[in-house]
């Protein structure tokens, strides 16, 4: 009797101590912040990474970068984003009964959708690797910054520090133009770069359209180049 008594005790023990973890990793937010299979992180970039989401918790739009790496290469590329923000829903929801546990996955799952970015490495053709922009960020980066910010970044690993490298890059551009702003705005696009650009030319070939139409004979006369000019332009204006 004991003795049952005893490992009574020693199950309960075990199953709080297994509670205790299951709540702590639902509730620490350094566990989904960071999780490196392909080991292309160091401790101190770890550290970085989780300092600066802890930080950006704090401000108006929450924004972050979680960085995941992946030993496989996943089954659905389309829907990665997607699929790896629900997989860490249902990790971290602890299952308690005081509400329907799908609904408060799928909850979760919307609410990071909107500020939460992913920056993924997986193997294929090499180790690639991707940043799955939040539905903030893409309201706020256009199709120009978005060349900007990628420029001289690989979207395969040629070496460990990339994946600290594309992390730094966004960290600048979330700061000034998402963690604290009312609006998504994005700035300057491509579009608005060709404007720019050929709206001087269009209106330079409008002014010497002008003047060759006000400098040209319109019709005929005695005089023979007078003439030739008129049966030139109105052969020209006839095709």
């Amino acid at each position: 009797m004991k003795k049952l008594r005893v490992i009574f005790i020693l199950v309960g023990v075990l199953l709080f101590f297994i509670n205790i973890k299951t709540i702590y990793a639902a509730t620490n937010p350094q566990k989904y912040m960071v999780h490196d299979q392909l080991h292309l992180l160091t401790s101190s970039e770890k550290q970085a990474v989780i300092q600066q989401n802890q930080q950006w918790l704090h401000d108006r739009n929450k924004p972050q970068i979680w960085v995941y790496t992946l030993r496989k290469k996943p089954t659905d590329i389309e829907n990665l984003g997607e699929n790896l923000l629900t997989k860490i829903a249902r990790e971290t929801t602890i299952k308690n009964g005081d509400y329907d546990w799908e609904t408060e996955v799928d909850s979760k799952t919307q609410k990071w959708n909107i500020n939460v970015s992913l920056l993924v490495a997986y193997p294929g053709r090499g180790i690639q690797i991707k940043l799955i922009k939040s539905e903030d960020l893409m309201g706020a980066v256009s199709d120009f910054q978005n060349w900007r910010l990628h420029q001289n970044l690989s979207t395969k690993i040629a070496n460990k520090d990339i994946a600290f490298q594309y992390f730094n890059r966004f960290v600048p551009f979330i700061n000034k133009h998402v963690a604290n702003v009312k609006t998504m705005k994005p700035g300057i696009s491509w579009g608005d770069i060709w404007a720019i650009i050929l709206t001087p030319v269009v209106f330079w070939l409008l002014i010497k359209f002008i003047r060759w139409w006000h400098n040209t004979p319109t019709s005929g006369g005695s005089d023979d180049s007078n003439f030739d000019d008129g049966f030139i332009l109105g052969r020209w204006l006839s095709y």
